[in-house]
C-alpha cells in the first residue's frame, strides 16, 4: 500500500533496509540519537544512501517542558506522579539552535542540512 502512494514523498528512516525499493531515490538515514549515528551512517554507506540529522520537536523552548509534561498526563488520563517515564517527550524536545546540532554531530557535517 505504501509502495502505491510514495512517488510524491521522501521517506526518513533509521531502517533503511525496509524502505529502499519503495523509495529509491527518496529515501535518507535519519541520523537523531548520537549514540547511534556510527551504526546508521554505516548501514547507510553501504546502501548507498545519504543521511541526514534531524531532531525530535514536541515544544517551542525549554520551559514548555513541564506544560507538555502536563498534556501529556491529561491526554492519557495519568497525574502526572503516575505518567509512565517515556510518555513525556524528551527532556531535549524544544528547537535547538544549528550550532547545538552541529555540536552534536560534528563528526557527521554531510548530515547537517
Amino acid at each position: 500500500m505504501l509502495d502505491s502512494c510514495s512517488s510524491d514523498l521522501i521517506a526518513l528512516s533509521k531502517h533503511p533496509h525496509l524502505l529502499k525499493e519503495i523509495f529509491p531515490d527518496r529515501l535518507y538515514v535519519n541520523l537523531q540519537d548520537p549514540s547511534e549515528a556510527d551504526y546508521l551512517s554505516i548501514a547507510a554507506r553501504q546502501l548507498d544512501l545519504p543521511t541526514v540529522v534531524t531532531h525530535p520537536l514536541y515544544y517551542l523552548t525549554p520551559d514548555q517542558a513541564t506544560l507538555q509534561r502536563t498534556l501529556t498526563a491529561v491526554r492519557l488520563g495519568k497525574t502526572i506522579s503516575t505518567l509512565p517515564k517515556d510518555a513525556p517527550a524528551p527532556a531535549d524536545a524544544f528547537f535547538l539552535t544549528a550550532q547545538q546540532i552541529e555540536d552534536r554531530f560534528q563528526q557527521y557535517p554531510s548530515a547537517v542540512l
